[in-house]
Order: structure tokens, then C-alpha cells, then sequence
């Protein structure tokens, strides 16, 4: 007997078997879609125990827990991913999002990569004009260091390093970044930026929670970057430090987010997507200190959100 004869035949009939199976599954998908032409396609291939539409109890729950808080402020937009359905807390008061503004623009440097003008494996130059010592450690790097565009990224965005970040969209410009924000619908939001960065050396990037929420829509969705490289941002997402909205959350259940903190104006934030099986939903809360709440205080009301929402989520039948 001819043993390689055997393998090989045997490889070419499992080859052959998934094609067989995989072009099966998409007749009955698209048999099924078009059974229902006027339907969501997600009704083909999610659950529906988990086309959860109704979250007036949740909405109300957090409002009348929140919505008159003296000495703290919290705005928040919450949505299902699987059918769009949402909720939110003083949509309509743009606060500043501190580090989670890191997401945007670190966007558009992996865009760069996408489209080969930068690679994962380059190495930029750390320069006196991009030390920052607000946050992270990179600072404290000599002068003329070189780092690679991935740990950059990754520095940026789980360590939240201004140093990296500052670095990274020095690799940009106004007009990429301009379609960029025009790609997802705030193209008003970044002339504001830049008109308020012109006239005194600072930018107001101020917005809403819900406006800000785009940009993980768009990840998840992957209709900026490709799915490669939308997979690879959340990946890295996925390794960002657990606090805020996160250590309420099961262990197992995958978050990739990015949180932001910015002491002077007492702003507390996070955003991220929230992998429930099945259950996907994807939250932004930015919380403004307006009294003498402690760091602590703060973070039981992260914590009370977050595990509020997922309790909702994960348990709702």
C-alpha cells in the first residue's frame, strides 16, 4: 500500500468535504434570506432569545440611579450590538474624553499601515517635542530612542503613553485624519478641533458619549480599517489595563477598551466593546467629578454600571 497515496487522497477528500459542506451552509443562508427579503439578514444565523430589544427597565434603572447626581456628572451610551438597540444618559453634553481621543487618531496611523505607508515593524524616533510625562513611561527614554510602530501602538493604547501617542500621529496629517472623522460622520467635529487647535495651541475635543461610541462601531464593524486591521486595533484593545468598566466583568468574557483620565478637568472615562457569547454590546461612560468624590467613590460607580448593564445583558431571557 502507498501510504503517501492514502494521505494525499485522504487530504483532497476532506478538502473536498468542507468546500461540499461550506457551500451547503451558504444555499440555506441565502435560501433563507431570501425567504425573508424585507427581514434582517442577522435573523439567518443569531439566536432569537438573543435579539434583545427591550431595555426601557435597564435605561430607567440607571436614569433615576444618575441623571440628578450633585456631585458627580455621568453621561453614557450604551448599544446591542446584535440588533442596534440602545440607550443613553445625557447624550447630548460633549465632555472631554481625555486618552479615549487616543482612539480616533491611532486609527488613522494604522490606516497608514493598512495601506503600506507605514509597517508594524518600523522604527520612529522618540524627539524632545513629543515627551510627555502626564502618562506613561516612554518619556523617560533618551532622546533619539527607537521604537517600533507595533509597541508604540501598543504603548498608546493599553498603557494609555503619551509619549508613544504623540509620536505616532506625528506620522499624520490634517487631511487624513479630516476623512477620517468625515468616514464616520464627524467631519464637523474634527474642524472644531482644528479650528479651536489653531486659535491657541490647544484643541477642544470635546463630544458627546454617543458620538464617540462611532469609532468603536466602526471597529467592530470594520468599515474604516480592513477586517484585518480592525481585528488587530480591538485585539490590542483587548490587552488594555482592567479598570473602570472593567473588573465587574466576568474574567472570561473578552473587553477590548480604552480608558481615559484627565485630572484637571476631573474627567473619568472608558469605551470599549463587551464580548458576552452571543451577546455583544458595546459602552461608553465618561464621568465628570463635580464635587469632592474620591478616586475610590468613582470607581464603585463604574463599577455599579457596568455590572448593572451586564447582569441585564447576560441574564435577560
Amino acid at each position: 500500500m502507498n501510504v503517501k497515496k492514502v494521505i494525499t487522497d485522504y487530504r483532497l477528500w476532506l478538502a473536498l468535504s468542507l468546500v461540499i459542506f461550506s457551500f451547503t451552509i451558504f444555499i440555506i443562508w441565502e435560501n433563507k434570506t431570501k425567504e425573508y427579503e424585507f427581514l434582517s439578514p442577522c435573523i439567518s444565523y443569531v439566536d432569537k432569545k438573543d435579539l434583545l430589544v427591550n431595555f426601557s427597565p435597564l435605561a430607567k434603572k440607571l436614569t433615576n440611579k444618575y441623571s440628578n447626581n450633585k456631585k458627580i456628572f455621568v453621561s453614557l451610551y450604551f448599544e446591542y450590538l446584535p440588533t442596534g438597540a440602545n440607550f443613553s444618559l445625557n447624550r447630548d453634553e460633549k465632555l472631554w474624553p481625555a486618552s479615549l481621543i487616543k482612539i480616533p487618531f491611532s486609527m488613522v496611523a494604522m490606516k497608514k499601515i493598512e495601506k503600506g505607508e507605514l509597517s508594524l515593524s518600523q522604527l520612529l524616533t522618540i524627539e524632545e517635542d513629543f515627551r510627555d510625562s502626564d502618562y506613561g513611561s516612554l518619556y523617560l527614554l533618551p532622546v533619539g530612542s527607537k521604537i517600533s510602530v507595533e509597541n508604540l501602538l501598543r504603548e498608546a493604547l493599553i498603557n494609555s503613553d503619551n509619549t508613544a501617542y504623540l509620536t505616532l500621529i506625528n506620522q499624520t496629517n490634517n487631511k487624513e485624519i479630516e476623512e477620517a472623522f468625515s468616514h464616520l460622520g464627524l467631519e464637523a467635529e474634527f474642524y472644531h478641533i482644528l479650528e479651536t487647535f489653531e486659535k491657541d495651541g490647544s484643541a477642544d475635543i470635546s463630544m458627546t458619549t454617543k458620538q464617540y461610541s462611532v469609532f468603536f462601531r466602526s471597529l467592530y464593524n470594520s468599515t474604516y480599517l480592513s477586517p484585518y486591521y480592525s481585528n488587530l486595533f480591538l485585539d490590542i484593545l483587548s490587552d488594555a489595563d482592567c479598570i473602570f468598566l472593567c473588573p465587574s466583568i466576568p474574567s472570561n468574557i473578552k473587553v477590548a477598551h480604552k480608558f481615559g483620565i484627565h485630572e484637571e478637568k476631573k474627567i473619568f472615562a472608558d469605551s470599549g466593546l463587551f464580548y458576552v457569547p452571543n451577546r455583544p454590546y458595546m459602552l461608553t461612560v465618561i464621568i465628570r467629578n463635580d464635587g469632592d468624590v474620591s478616586d475610590s467613590q468613582i470607581q464603585r460607580v463604574f463599577d455599579d454600571i457596568s455590572k448593572t448593564i451586564f447582569d441585564y445583558v447576560y441574564y435577560l431571557e
